[in-house]
C-alpha cells in the first residue's frame, strides 16, 4: 500500500504549492486512496504560520482538485466502471448481486446517496465512480456533489485557516 508521511507532503507542499494541494486532492477525489485531506491540513496550517500561501488560495485549489478529480472519477465510472466491478468486484467483496443493489439505490436515490455520502467515512471517495457507474445523471451528479461538500467543507475546513499562527475571526468553527 502506498504510504506517505506528513514531512513528506510537508516538502511536496513546499516544493510545489498550490498545484500540490490540487493534486493530492483531486487523486483522493478519484476515488483512489490518497492523503488529500491530510495534505489540506497541513496546507492550510503552513498558510497560517508561515504566510508562504494565502488561505483563501489554498481553498481554491483545493476546490478546483475536488472538482476535477469527482468529474475524472464520475467520467472512469462511467466509461469503464461496470466492466471493472464485474471483472475485479470480487477482490472488495462485490459480487454481482451488490452492484446489482448499489444500480437500485442509485435510480432510486441516486441524488440522496451521493449528498449524505459526503458526511459517510469513504464514500465521498468512492461516489463519483460509483455515480458514474451507475449512470447517475451528470447535472444530478454535480449538484448533490456539490451541496453536499459545501456544507461538509465550511464549517468542517474553514475553522482551520490560521492567521499570525491564530485561528482566523472569519472562520465557522
Amino acid at each position: 500500500m502506498f504510504h506517505l508521511a506528513t514531512s513528506e507532503l510537508a516538502h511536496f507542499l513546499t516544493a510545489y504549492g498550490y498545484g500540490a494541494v490540487l493534486l493530492f486532492v483531486a487523486i483522493e477525489s478519484m476515488g483512489i486512496p490518497f492523503p488529500g485531506g491530510t495534505m489540506l491540513l497541513i496546507a492550510t496550517t503552513y498558510a497560517g504560520i508561515t504566510h508562504r500561501l494565502s488561505p483563501p488560495l489554498v481553498i481554491v485549489a483545493a476546490a478546483s482538485g475536488a472538482i476535477l478529480g469527482d468529474n475524472l472519477g464520475y467520467w472512469i465510472g462511467r466509461e469503464g466502471g461496470y466492466r471493472l466491478l464485474r471483472r475485479y468486484g470480487r477482490y472488495l467483496r462485490l459480487d454481482e448481486r451488490k452492484v446489482k443493489l448499489g444500480q437500485y439505490l442509485f435510480r432510486k436515490h441516486g441524488g440522496k446517496v451521493i449528498f449524505f455520502g459526503c458526511f459517510i467515512a469513504v464514500l465521498p471517495a468512492w461516489a463519483a465512480f460509483l455515480a458514474g457507474t451507475n449512470r447517475m445523471p451528470w447535472a444530478s451528479f454535480l449538484l448533490f456533489k456539490a451541496l453536499g461538500a459545501l456544507l461538509l467543507f465550511l464549517p468542517k475546513h474553514t475553522g482551520k485557516l490560521c492567521v499570525n499562527g491564530e485561528r482566523s475571526p472569519f472562520t465557522f468553527s
